[in-house]
């Protein structure tokens, strides 16, 4: 029996430093989550701090969350870009199955910070993460936590959760004053965070970006009412355009067209930090907010290739999915090639991606796996060519040969079985000549 090889083929990603464009003038980000803010009582609250931020920004009070429009679904979508069938957090100790803008940007040697929140993201990478736990002033308690780990650490990424507005709405209504109060006090804490930032000098240098995780009805929220359904979001900072309110031109059924989804967010923040967008985002990157001179928007196409591994034998395909990021103005004669240094059979499917500006698509690759008799590797190059952008990627495959059983194992009992009948086949006939010559 002949040696069956096991082949375990890895993908990883390796980026030049000319595709992804890491801005320099982005120190930090930082990332508040109110929690149940309904933008047009916010708009008559009173919040200095955030129409600061709206007068030196882009905004938008007419963004949509995800369906359900609940905490355990939404935060999520915040973080990875991903809808809720996708992440499949569905409760509040539930594990999240997409990749993180923390991960992203913790495996890109940034560390992140998170405070107030945590159990509905099932861990990740984070340098520091308090967890979520109840506390009667949790806004004020968790802003001082993070200014304090801020101050000490300078965390590349900070995210702060505000649960209190939610608290509230659920308890007296959104109408209640209770209710606006907590929104005003959500502003009063915003405030903290950007004295805080202006102190040390890194204010300017900072993004900012302010949103919430779904709406209020009454006392109650997540069934699909456009008063749950409506969120807004700020986004101020180097790179995004001063004083622009986002023009309405993503389509959804529950709200008609809106400034952008909320699975939008994770994919602009890692876009605005010149960084891939998460592995498992279905979200587009909010290129209307993008200042001119964005460097980012020198580089029109991005890609990225799941890190993953699969198992076979000669003569297998193995499929892997080649995300593919549109983020600027795509060439329109551009094409994906995707080649083996050592020949291997490669297959792929569509060669090319009809996409509007700021959408994202994927291409199945299928490896083929030839008859490895030694340990042996190959590099795969996938290239997205066009007249405007050259972007490459390389991503290893390696073929190992199965080491157990081993082929000794399968001959020994095969050859000891010949061995056994020789000997008895040479004894029988030594006694059958004998006994001929005997007579």
């Amino acid at each position: 029996m002949g040696l069956v090889p096991l082949v375990i083929l890895a993908l990883f990603v390796f980026v030049p430093t000319s595709t992804f464009v890491e801005s320099e003038e982005i120190e930090h980000i930082v990332l508040i989550v109110i929690d149940g803010v309904r933008p047009d009582v916010l708009l008559a609250a009173r919040t200095p701090n955030i129409d600061n931020l709206v007068a030196e920004g882009s905004y938008t009070w007419n963004a949509i969350t995800v369906a359900p429009s609940v905490t355990i679904a939404a935060i999520p979508s915040i973080f990875t870009g991903a809808p809720p069938w996708v992440h499949e957090v569905g409760d509040w100790k539930g594990t999240i199955h997409a990749e993180t803008i923390v991960e992203v940007f913790e495996k890109a040697g940034l560390p992140c910070a998170i405070v107030g929140e945590d159990p509905i993201l099932g861990g990740y990478s984070a340098s520091y993460c308090t967890g979520y736990y109840p506390h009667g002033k949790a806004d004020e308690h968790f802003t001082t936590l993070a200014i304090e780990w801020f101050i000490e650490y300078r965390p590349f990424f900070l995210a702060i959760y505000n649960p209190v507005p939610d608290w509230r709405g659920h308890q007296y209504s959104d109408q209640s004053d209770e209710y606006r109060w907590a929104i005003e006090y959500a502003d009063f804490q915003i405030g903290r965070i950007m004295k805080m930032l202006r102190e040390l000098g890194v204010y300017e240098r900072t993004l900012i970006v302010i949103t919430t995780d779904h709406g209020m009805t009454g006392t109650s929220h997540g069934y699909g009412l456009p008063t749950d359904m409506r969120i807004f979001s700020i986004f101020k900072g180097p790179g995004v355009k001063k004083g622009f309110e986002m023009e309405n031109v993503v389509f959804t059924v529950d709200l008609g067209y809106v400034g952008h989804r909320i699975i939008d967010i994770a994919p602009t923040i890692t876009a605005l930090a010149g960084l891939r967008t998460p592995t498992d985002s279905e979200g587009r990157v909010i290129l209307q907010i993008f200042a001119e001179n964005n460097p980012v928007l020198a580089n029109p196409v991005l890609a990225s290739v799941n890190r993953t591994e699969g198992i076979g034998a000669p003569g297998d395909y193995l499929f892997y999915m080649l995300r593919v990021t549109n983020l600027a103005n795509k060439p329109d004669n551009y094409r994906i090639e995707i080649i083996s240094e050592r020949g291997w059979n490669v297959k792929f499917s569509p060669e090319k991606l009809m996409l509007n500006p700021g959408e994202s698509g994927r291409v199945m690759v299928y490896v083929f796996i030839p008859d490895l008799k030694k340990l042996d590797e190959d590099i795969l190059l996938a290239r997205i060519v066009g007249t405007e952008a050259l972007t490459e990627l390389e991503f290893k495959a390696i073929g190992k040969p199965l080491e157990t059983p081993s082929e000794v194992s399968y001959l020994l009992p095969v050859a000891a079985a010949v061995l056994l009948g020789g000997i008895i086949s040479a004894l029988a006939y030594h006694r059958f000549r004998r006994e001929r010559l005997s007579r």
